[in-house]
């Protein structure tokens, strides 16, 4: 299989994107849907667990989040935003990258994600969504402002120390909006432009408004300064980083 670029021997070497001929086109991901969906009729969905209570019987299965069919819902969604496309939109994406770049912005983020996974193996059909959204996200436009913000969920990592140098082993998602929000949060100087990894991906499609930038997988960072924020009944933190 032929892939544009170097071998990731290090942690901030470029991801490996695949050409456009060489990613899996749309119907694979539709068509393995489809086949899970379709292996698990007349299979029970759910057990009692003594522990837990009640579980879906797949609740172990990394493919489980294929039975909420959003490949085809997805699907629906792209073949309209590709007809409300302006004329001079110039980007060429492919049908596998719009449909990941969807669910990437949608219901289907966490899986994307390396250490979602954890210690498990990925999946291969995870690995191949992850080359179209990559792909769909080296398309954008390079970010040329000065300061970024990510707003965490519980599963970003926070516990850093001042002059640590940390990979993010995915695609990180920003914004070049300050929402002031109230909770931990990332800020982040990226490099200038043209060196930056960070993407507009709001360019192609500015999802609920949000100004979306992304930086490319396996990009490196060192962490400056942390402030900790009290607020009424709360505290978080405010964590300074440099692209490097």
């Amino acid at each position: 299989m032929q892939r544009k670029c170097n071998s990731p021997s290090t942690a901030t070497s470029e991801p490996l994107f695949l050409t456009d001929a060489s990613m899996k086109p749309i119907e694979y991901f539709l068509d393995e849907e489809a086949k899970y969906i379709e292996s698990r009729k007349g299979e029970p969905e759910f057990y009692f667990d003594e522990k837990h209570g009640i579980q879906p019987t797949n609740v172990n299965d990394p493919l489980a989040f294929l039975e909420r069919n959003m490949f085809h819902k997805m699907y629906s969604a792209v073949s309209n935003i590709k007809k409300k496309l302006p004329d001079n939109f110039t980007f060429s994406l492919t049908d596998s990258e719009w449909l990941m770049l969807l669910s990437f912005e949608g219901f289907l983020s966490e899986y994307f994600r390396d250490d979602y996974w954890g210690k498990q193996e990925i999946p291969q059909i995870v690995r191949d969504m992850q080359d179209c959204l990559y792909s769909a996200i080296n398309k954008a436009p390079i970010y040329t402002g000065t300061t970024l913000y990510r707003f965490c969920v519980p599963e970003d990592k926070i516990n850093f120390e001042e002059g640590q140098h940390y990979v993010f082993t995915h695609s990180l998602t920003t914004t070049c909006e300050n929402w002031d929000k109230e909770s931990d949060r990332y800020i982040i100087t990226p490099l200038p432009n043209k060196q930056t990894r960070a993407h507009n991906l709001y360019e192609i499609h500015n999802h609920g408004d949000e100004k979306q930038v992304n930086f490319l997988p396996r990009t490196s960072f060192v962490i400056t300064k942390i402030k900790e924020i009290n607020c009424r009944d709360c505290k978080y933190k405010h964590i300074y980083m440099n692209e490097e």
